[in-house]
């Protein structure tokens, strides 16, 4: 410092890309996030033994919701019949100021229990296309049966997608695509063993 002779050359260092945000847009953005928290606990309850109505805005912010157990409530609140009460997570993936923030709320679905009679017949219509070896994509029945709709969802999306496409390769696939058959709000699982032959 007293010659001012360069011992170590000082070098530049790149930003690796973090994103500053100054303290007033940190503060704007966490007041933004706890009134969405706010209103959000104002729709989900802690328990509940009926499907919700999962929003997919709240006050102008967009929101999309993943379930942690779609064997007792879908994505979309649609809750699912069972015999034992279930606690899950339903976490909300909020997009503010483009970024992603999730927020995790603990809800007990408790057990509902319905006549499976009009369920099962539906089910045995939408499952007709899976119940073989498949070797090629299949059209996934959608239409209303029996009174009945139905969602579809693969356990493992690289040998056959919840849409039907199917990944045909060298050795035999098996996997589960659970058959989500809904009435009145209430959907029932059932679980169709899915087989995809192998290339030749």
């Amino acid at each position: 410092s007293v010659c001012n002779k360069v011992l170590v050359e000082q070098k530049e260092i790149v930003s690796e890309g973090h994103d500053w945000v100054d303290e007033e847009k940190l503060e704007c953005l966490s007041c933004g996030l706890d009134k969405i928290v706010d209103e959000l606990k104002t729709i989900i309850p802690s328990e509940t033994n009926k499907s919700i109505t999962l929003p997919e805005t709240v006050l102008g912010y967009q929101i999309t919701w993943e379930s942690s157990d779609i064997d007792a409530m879908l994505n979309d609140g649609l809750i699912v019949a069972r015999n034992d009460d279930r606690k899950i997570t339903l976490i909300a993936n909020i997009t503010v100021n483009d970024r992603q923030i999730k927020k995790e709320f603990d809800i007990l679905v408790k057990a509902v229990k319905v006549a499976t009679g009009q369920y099962d017949v539906a089910y045995d219509f939408y499952a007709s296309k899976l119940n073989k070896v498949l070797s090629k994509n299949v059209s996934l029945m959608k239409s209303e049966y029996n009174g009945c709709t139905v969602r579809y969802i693969s356990m493992d999306e690289s040998i056959i997608t919840s849409k039907g496409q199917v990944t045909v390769i060298k050795v035999e696939q098996s996997t589960i695509m659970k058959i989500f058959v809904i009435k009145n709000n209430v959907a029932v699982v059932y679980n169709q063993e899915i087989n995809v032959a192998s290339f030749t």
